[in-house]
Formats: structure tokens, C-alpha cells, sequence
């Protein structure tokens, strides 16, 4: 049963709500049971003395307010369910009450108003409150007037007393709930505050835990790989057994593998330094198109490779960045265009003023990229190493660190998917006219 009245008092919750507004929910589905509850336990106490007025108004209180209000939380009409609460709650208050003096009877109903006026403080807010309880303050003093008129007591003066003392009374009742309301509210939305703090520290926690696994795996696999292999290669026995042109093959081979060894501990141990803020910024002013040119030169044996297409259009855009870290960033973009580019393929890279800031373009109709991967390098997050179109390797790192770095320089890194195929690198920095 217990079970049954938890699932019913959380009717229409959702995780989109406040706490607050969880909170004044659960409230008003519970108040409809109650209101169910309590009708029920009237009807059985009119039958017994025949009260057969006041079954009918038990009967309305339960059929339309209680159990509407309920469907009306369960389909997210929450401000309709509330107001149509206490319109009825009031209602009912009005109609029992007038009942009762028409019949002569003294039961204490309309004290009942008082509750009413703390579920309006709670409830609702703004103009409505105002307005909710002084409407409920008229009607309970309009109801006592009519029972002095009613009995004709003449005797106005202890209408006016009881009047003045409602009156201080609704005062306390309100200025107590509001408070209690403010300090609740305030209270729930720090409870809010931290529990969003949390959750975000246990993402970046987790976060934290896969790049560490991941660290691990580029030291465990990209790192001792190449070793394993450069040490195979410089085995006596191999050296002696190969002629001089195996030799100077295997030497070529050999260098090529320290050179991915060395870029995979520079791009480890710039990404380390960039996680424990010890990474420092010496900007200066660099103009674009002449690092393009030197890092165009620098690949232009893998362009030859694949017979990519290369292009590149920079105007005279000068940026204020660390030059040092404009050119890993720019290397790595560029790198990581050439290594998905398939043969004959083109890469098109362009430097372009716009506003106060420059905006550099690395476009190449490669394999494109996967959304889930470009989150995570848009986050500074490692990703796992792909193999390039030529089986070409890499650690996972040189984006994000990328990523860092631009952060590093109070500048951006967005990545779109070109059509048909193909990714967009853009590097937005201030440009020195900004300056």
C-alpha cells in the first residue's frame, strides 16, 4: 500500500523540474490524497447522521478536485493542477461552511482557511500569492459575518475583535511561511548548486581515469613499439648479416621510427604540462602565411607520397600568439590532414582577417571526422590513435594538445565535416590590429 501511495504522490515527476517544483509536486499530489482521504471518511460520517448535502459535497471535493488534479500532474500540467487545487479546496471550504450555518452547527470547518493559506504561499508565487490570500482572508471574514448575521446576535463588537484577531493571525501565517519558503528555496537551490559540482567533478574524475588509461596505453603500445623495433634493428647479429644498401634501408627505417618516437614524447609531455597549468605563453606577433610556407616545405615529401593537392591562400594576417605553439598547433592540423587524406587528394589551408580576429582554415577531403570524436578533442579529452590512409600511426594526442594550446592563447579550435567528405580545421586568434 505504502509502495502504491509513493509511485501516486510522485505522478507526472520528471528530471527536467527544480527541486523546488519537484518538491511543490509531490505536495500537491499528496494534499489530492488527502483531499480523496478525507472526503471518503466524510461520506461515511454524513451517511451515518443522513447528511445527505454534505455526501454531495464530499463527493464533489473528491470527483472534481481530487482525483483531477492527480491526472492533471500526471500529463505535466502543474500550474493547472495547483490553482485548480485550491479552487476547489476553497470551494469546498465555502460551500461546507455555509452549509453549516444554514443547518445551525458549530464543526470548525472554516478553520480550515488557514491551511488554505499556507498552501497558497507555498505554492504559488508572485502576484497570484497576493491575491490568493487576500481573497482567502475576505471570504473566511465574509463567512463570519454571515453567521453573526445569521443568528442575529447584534453583537458587532466581537465580530470586529475576532476580525482584528484574524487579521494578526494571517499576518504571522504569512510572514512565518514566507520566510520558512525563502530559507527552503534558498536551501534546495544550493542543494542544486552541489549537486551539479558533483556531478561535474565526478565527469571530470571519470574523464581523468580514461586519460590515464589512456596515457597508459599510448606508454604501453606507441612508446614501446617503435622501441622494440629500433632495438631489433640494431642487433649485432642483424647488422652484420645485412649488405651495405639492406643497411642504409634499415638506418632510414630506423630514423623514421625515433622521429614518431620523439613527436609522440613531445606531444605526451606538452599535453602533461598543459593538464598541470605549468605550460607558459610568450606571445608575440607571427605572421601566418610564412609559418604555412615553412610547415608546407616540412611535409612536402608526404604531400609527394600521396600526390595530394596542395593549396594554400593566407594574406598578409599577422596574429599575437606564442610562435612556438601557433606552429606545433598548425603542424598538427596540417599532419593530421595529410595522414586521413587518400591519394590524389587535395588539402586546401587558408589565413583570412575577419573583425579583430584571424581565422585559419585547414580543409582536406579525407575520411572525415565522427562526431563523438570531435566532441572529445573540442573538450581537451585524448581520443584513441587511427591509422591513416596509408596505415600511418599517431597517439591520439596532438589534437588535444592542440586544444589546449589554443586555450593556452586566448583562441578557439572549431571542426566541421565538409561535403561530400572531408574535415574543416578553423583556428580563430586575435589579430595584432586588436591589440
Amino acid at each position: 500500500m505504502f509502495k502504491k501511495l509513493s509511485t501516486i504522490y510522485r505522478l507526472g515527476f520528471s528530471d527536467s523540474l527544480s527541486t523546488y517544483d519537484a518538491f511543490k509536486l509531490q505536495i500537491v499530489n499528496r494534499l489530492a490524497v488527502l483531499c480523496i482521504g478525507v472526503a471518503l471518511i466524510l461520506i461515511l460520517i454524513n451517511l451515518v447522521f443522513q447528511n445527505y448535502t454534505g455526501i454531495l459535497i464530499d463527493v464533489g471535493a473528491a470527483v472534481l478536485v481530487g482525483f483531477p488534479v492527480l491526472l492533471f500532474n500526471k500529463f505535466e500540467r502543474y500550474q493547472l493542477a495547483i490553482y485548480l487545487f485550491l479552487l476547489g479546496f476553497h470551494i469546498a471550504l465555502i460551500t461546507g461552511t455555509y452549509h453549516t450555518i444554514v443547518e445551525g452547527r458549530q464543526n470548525g470547518v472554516e478553520y480550515l482557511f488557514i491551511p488554505g493559506v499556507i498552501a497558497i504561499i507555498l505554492l504559488v508565487s508572485g502576484a497570484g500569492q497576493y491575491i490568493g490570500v487576500l481573497l482567502n482572508f475576505v471570504m473566511l471574514t465574509i463567512l463570519n459575518y454571515v453567521r453573526f448575521e445569521y443568528y442575529d446576535t447584534g453583537d458587532f463588537s466581537t465580530y470586529f475583535r475576532l476580525t482584528l484577531i484574524l487579521f494578526a493571525a494571517y499576518l504571522m501565517v504569512y510572514f512565518f511561511v514566507v520566510n520558512f519558503k525563502n530559507q527552503l528555496f534558498r536551501t534546495l537551490e544550493n542543494t542544486e548548486k552541489l549537486n551539479a559540482d558533483l556531478l561535474d567533478k565526478e565527469e571530470a574524475l571519470l574523464d581523468s581515469n580514461k586519460s590515464k588509461d589512456r596515457l597508459f596505453s599510448i606508454i604501453a603500445h606507441d612508446l614501446r613499439a617503435p622501441l622494440t623495433s629500433v632495438q631489433g634493428l640494431l642487433q649485432p647479429d642483424v647488422i652484420q648479416s645485412m649488405s651495405k644498401e639492406d643497411y642504409f634501408k634499415y638506418a632510414e627505417t630506423a630514423r623514421e621510427k625515433v622521429d614518431n618516437l620523439q613527436d609522440t614524447m613531445n606531444g605526451l609531455l606538452g599535453w602533461a604540462k598543459s593538464q598541470l597549468d605549468s605550460l607558459t605563453v610568450h606571445p608575440e606577433t607571427v605572421i601566418i602565411r610564412d609559418e604555412i610556407e615553412k610547415i608546407g616545405d616540412l611535409f612536402s615529401g608526404a604531400i609527394a607520397a600521396k600526390n595530394i593537392h596542395w593549396n594554400y591562400d593566407a594574406d598578409d594576417s599577422q596574429v599575437f600568439a606564442d610562435k612556438n605553439q601557433l606552429i606545433i598547433i598548425l603542424r598538427n592540423i596540417i599532419h593530421n590532414a595529410i595522414k586521413f587524406s587518400s591519394k590524389d587528394g587535395r588539402i586546401q589551408v587558408s589565413a583570412v582577417s575577419k573583425g579583430t580576429e584571424v581565422c585559419i582554415s585547414v580543409e582536406d577531403a579525407g575520411m572525415g571526422m565522427d562526431e563523438e570524436i570531435r566532441d572529445r578533442i573540442l573538450k581537451g579529452q585524448l581520443n584513441e590513435s587511427a591509422f591513416g590512409t596509408a596505415g600511418e600511426s599517431g597517439s591520439g594526442i596532438g589534437l588535444s594538445f592542440c586544444y589546449e594550446l589554443l586555450k593556452k592563447n586566448d583562441g578557439r579550435l572549431e571542426i566541421e565535416n565538409a561535403i561530400p567528405t572531408g574535415t574543416i580545421f578553423k583556428v580563430w586568434l586575435a589579430g595584432v590590429s586588436s591589440r
